[in-house]
Order: structure tokens, then C-alpha cells, then sequence
């Protein structure tokens, strides 16, 4: 490839990476979210990260599709990447893009997390480990009981 073509090939990348009906788009919230650089992004992956600039540029298919398992694998195909890598992608980007969009924020940490879903329904928040208390290390396990 020239090295005109590669410019303008990573120009257009970068612009795909601002357009959410490009895979682009998804590369870079991923690559965000991940703190990745590129090279990483490309091993991640599995592929040369001279492709990612063709990858970006490909259309991102739509999850309800018919054809969505097809496309994946064309898109891979023709960017030599794994297919499975493409999915993990597109379905971690589409979850947080889901989180953000029912409640217009994206949590950074624990503490925001918290307060951020608390009260909202349909929500459950995880258990967290904690030191067991004085009376809970004192409670004896009852034997089981028998039947009759």
C-alpha cells in the first residue's frame, strides 16, 4: 500500500471511530474503556494492526439482525480477525452503551456505582465480602435436622 492510501485509509478510520453505524465506533469505546493502545487493541484481536484502519471502517451489525452471525464472520474474514474477539467487543461496548442510555451516566467506581443505581428499580446490587462480625463468628451451626 502507499503511503497516500494508508493516510487517507486512517483519516477516514478516525472519522468512522465518531460514527456509531461504523465499527469504528465500537474499537474506539472498547479500546477506551480497556485503556488500550492500538498494538494492544490488535492483539486483542488476534490480528495486524495494520488492518484495524479497514476493520473501523466496516459497517456495525445490528445485533436483532437475522444475518448478525453471518456478518461477523465476513467482517472477520475480511479483516483477519477472530470472530470471537469481534463479539466479546461489540457486546461489552453494547452493554455499557445500554447502562448509559437507562440512566445517562456511566459509573467510574464503586462509590458512583452505588449511588448511582440505588433506589433504581430493576436493579440489584451484588453482595460484597466483608469481615464477619463479632456475632456471626460466634454462631454455632445447628446440626440438621431429621425427618420423621
Amino acid at each position: 500500500m502507499s503511503t497516500d492510501f494508508t493516510f487517507a485509509l486512517s483519516k477516514l478510520a478516525k472519522r468512522a471511530s465518531q460514527t456509531p453505524d461504523f465499527f469504528g465506533s465500537l474499537l474506539s469505546a472498547f479500546q477506551q474503556q480497556e485503556d488500550l493502545t492500538t498494538n494492544e487493541l490488535a492483539k486483542f484481536l488476534g490480528m495486524r494492526a495494520q488492518l484495524l484502519p479497514r476493520l473501523a471502517l466496516c459497517r456495525r451489525p445490528r445485533s436483532d439482525s437475522s444475518d448478525f452471525a453471518k456478518e461477523i464472520r465476513e467482517i472477520a474474514r475480511f479483516t483477519e480477525t477472530n470472530p470471537d474477539m469481534l463479539l466479546t467487543i461489540l457486546r461489552r461496548v453494547e452493554a455499557l452503551e445500554a447502562l448509559a442510555a437507562h440512566n445517562k451516566i456511566v459509573p467510574m467506581d464503586v462509590t458512583e456505582a452505588r449511588t448511582a443505581w440505588e433506589g433504581q428499580p430493576g436493579f440489584l446490587v451484588a453482595a460484597r465480602d466483608r469481615e464477619p462480625t463479632r456475632r456471626s463468628r460466634n454462631r454455632k451451626k445447628s446440626p440438621p435436622s431429621k425427618g420423621k
